[in-house]
This record gives structure tokens, sequence and C-alpha cells, in this order.
């Protein structure tokens, strides 16, 4: 049975429910993109004063995806600052996108063998299997 370690809980983004949706601009699929979910999950868990345990999960993952990055950001440094805004306009304007983006990144970084250790590594507790 295949270990689930991230189960955050995602209404943690429901604060502009009522927010019109954008056209879609983040990927899932895309390291950078969920980096900046994972950056923009854990301040809004910081700022809603969540448990601690939230705020780790959304903070490793945030590691783990700017891990992933590495060396490959294509681009120049105005276009991944603008393509990083129209991330975290997205998120913010679109809650049950940005939920879908969150889920979509954590079934990808808990499909990676080497997600297992790194969780291990850094998470403080036990992970919880499911």
């Amino acid at each position: 049975m295949r270990t689930k370690y991230l189960t955050l809980p995602f209404a943690l983004l429901a604060l502009a429910a009522n927010a019109a949706p954008t056209l879609p601009t983040v990927d899932p699929t895309n390291d950078f993109d969920c980096a900046t979910a994972y950056k923009y999950a854990y301040g809004m868990s910081v700022a809603k004063q969540l448990e601690p345990e939230i705020k780790e999960q959304t903070l490793l993952m945030n590691k783990w995806f700017t891990g992933e990055i590495g060396d490959k950001l294509p681009g120049d440094k105005r276009q991944l600052l603008d393509h990083y805004t129209k991330v975290l306009d997205a998120l913010v304007n679109d809650p049950k996108g940005a939920m879908d983006t969150l889920k979509s990144c954590s079934a990808r970084a808990n499909a990676d063998p080497a997600f297992e250790p790194f969780w291990i590594l850094h998470h403080k507790a036990t992970p919880t299997r499911r």
C-alpha cells in the first residue's frame, strides 16, 4: 500500500470563494508552478493561523518542488517574475482551481520514489500510512 504523506485540508484556500475564476495559468505538471502554489498555501496557513502541522506540510511541499526545479528555470528573470505573478493571481482568484492544483501537485510528489525519503528526512513526525 502506497504511503500518502500530505493530508492538507485544502479548505484553507476557500478564502476567496466568491471570486470569479481566471483563465487557467497554473500547470500542476510544472515544478515552478507547484512550488509557487505551495508557497502561497504556506503563506495562507500562516495568515489564517492554522495548525503547525499544516504549516509544516505546506512548507515541506514548497521545499520539495523548489528542489525539483534546481537549475531548470527557463527564461530570463523578468519572464519568470511575470509568470510567478500570473500564477499567484490565478491561485488567489480561483480557490477551486488552487485546491485542484495543490491536490495534483501533491499526487505527483507522492508518486515520485524520491519523495518518501525526502519526507521522512524533513518531516518531524512519522508519516501516516493509509
